[in-house]
């Protein structure tokens, strides 16, 4: 079986058909065959029953401020590092790298030019106006 986001119509079916009980007030469904009946595993149905996440929680993604704040770390602790030159060159790429990432962060000029990168003279004229 393979992987699929489950809809929130899915779950709101799978917590009526369990929901729904028989004569004695037992559930009508078993897990088994609501999952059988909507293509989930039997352990998706108990999930949703109990309002439990899948996997992991999903975090908020970080902040402009965040994701510059971290970049500085890393690179004072970059500039802090004594000189090594077996990693000179790796450290150099990785200060580079880093630098254009937070440049590309903090100048909004920056961001539009890396869009428009690659593309032809007449449309980034276009897009220059959209931009």
């Amino acid at each position: 079986m393979s992987r699929k986001a489950l809809t929130p119509a899915a779950a709101g079916e799978i917590r009526r058909l369990y929901d729904e009980k028989d004569e004695w007030g037992e559930p009508r469904y078993s897990g088994a065959w609501i999952a059988d009946q909507l293509g989930v595993s039997e352990s998706t149905v108990w999930r949703v029953i109990r309002r439990q996440a899948a996997y992991a929680k999903v975090i908020a993604a970080p902040t402009q401020d965040q994701m510059t704040a971290s970049m500085e770390r890393t690179l004072a602790l970059l500039e802090s590092q004594p000189p090594n030159p077996e990693t000179d060159q790796s450290t150099a790429r990785l200060r580079q790298e880093l630098q254009e990432r937070k440049r590309f962060i903090d100048d909004p000029q920056a961001r539009r030019d890396k869009l428009l990168e690659g593309l032809s003279e007449e449309v980034k004229e276009r897009a220059r106006g959209l931009l």
